[in-house]
């Protein structure tokens, strides 16, 4: 058994970002249950869902 980690960025990771800058907890959740979709991988900028929601939410 093999296991295969990517780090690779994706449609879905921007919109993950996107779905925590406009406060769309719904949103967050429906895309954290599609494949290879992170909140804790960076952007080009090093930011993260992760990190964005707790300033987001908080």
């Amino acid at each position: 058994c093999t296991l295969l980690l990517t780090n690779e960025w994706n449609k879905n990771d921007d919109r993950l970002l996107q779905a925590v800058e406009n406060g769309d907890p719904e949103k967050v959740a429906s895309l954290l249950g599609k494949k290879g979709t992170s909140a804790t991988k960076q952007d080009s900028e090093g930011k993260t869902a992760f990190l964005l929601q707790k300033s987001t939410f908080s």
